[in-house]
């Protein structure tokens, strides 16, 4: 599952903040998202790369054909100029028109290689759109325009996602050669949202527990559940990896009592995803990521504190 999640944070969705739209006669368009995900190989630059990927809705009042947009930097570019589109399947060959019936709307997948557009300066040098040819039936073609970015002094696309889900398995062992737990391992999952740029969670989880044998009233190993609640920041950030120091308090449970509580410090030694500049986009820097995350708790539910080690890897998806 973790691999999962983690193959899910390869892209960033972002949602439009002001109407990115384009009609004719017979025609309109609506640019839904954009999304930042990875090209097919052979895409340049060689090998895999960041692609960017819009959706386009489409609703015609006249059959017709839809030709393969193109993505240009010029105000007067016509629909023979800029970077021709790909499709958003495996290996990305050529876009190829594609028909549209009246009434009906349509989603339409493009991909255009980052290397290719930031080349002409996207995303933040200069305004940006796709020209999209349409050929209604006996009736002479068309060029829209729909804007992908009309000012670059605006934000124009956000990626903040409101809720999030987060897995993480989980090690911990105890300090000290009386202490009364030994090690043991958990699999926690959790819910979370953010409160400005503070990311809190819900955390339960279940795995087991083991206890060393000398120990007075020893259980030897136990079943053990985990209620748990936290809160993290990105402090630091250097590219992609990101340093959030984070803040929590557990409770781990055994079949008919609760064995140990207390509060736990950690540090999400974190890979985030890719900024882009700020305007014309927003984003929360931890709206995905993938990290290791050291912790050190201090549990009670004996004769006198126990601290205990931690390690984790989590992956963590806004939704």
């Amino acid at each position: 599952m973790l691999v999962a999640l983690c193959c899910g944070c390869s892209a960033a969705v972002y949602r439009p903040v002001v109407p990115h739209d384009g009609s004719a006669d017979d025609l309109e368009l609506h640019l839904s998202h954009l999304r930042i995900t990875s090209m097919g190989e052979g895409i340049p630059p060689p090998g895999r790369g960041d692609g960017v990927q819009v959706s386009i809705l489409a609703k015609a009042t006249s059959p017709g054909d839809v030709g393969p947009p193109r993505w240009v930097q010029d105000a007067s570019a016509g629909c023979s100029s800029g970077i021709v589109a790909r499709t958003a399947g495996s290996g990305n060959p050529a876009a190829q028109p594609i028909h549209l019936v009246p009434a009906a709307s349509a989603d339409l997948d493009y991909v255009f290689a980052r290397a290719e557009l930031d080349g002409l300066g996207w995303p933040d040098k200069s305004p940006s759109w796709l020209v999209v040819p349409f050929s209604a039936e006996g009736k002479p073609s068309q060029c829209l325009r729909l804007p992908v970015i009309e000012s670059v002094s605006r934000v124009e696309w956000s990626y903040r996602p409101s809720l999030s889900l987060d897995v993480a398995p989980r090690a911990f062992a105890a300090l000290g050669g009386d202490s009364a737990l030994d090690w043991g391992w958990l699999f926690v999952g959790g819910i979370g949202t953010w409160l400005g740029d503070v990311h809190g969670r819900l955390e339960l989880g279940a795995g087991k527990a083991y206890e060393p044998d000398q120990v007075p009233g020893s259980r030897g190993s136990f079943s053990a559940a985990l209620l748990g609640a936290s809160a993290d920041l990105v402090a630091v950030r250097f590219g992609r990896f990101g340093v959030s120091p984070e803040l929590g308090y557990d409770t781990v449970m055994s079949s008919d009592d609760i064995a140990y509580h207390g509060p736990r410090a950690a540090l999400r030694l974190a890979h985030l995803p890719p900024e882009l500049p700020h305007p014309p986009f927003d984003m929360r820097p931890d709206a995905w990521s993938l990290a290791l995350v050291p912790s050190f708790s201090l549990w009670f539910g004996t004769d006198h504190p126990m601290a205990v080690l931690g390690i984790s890897v989590a992956g963590d998806i806004g939704l």
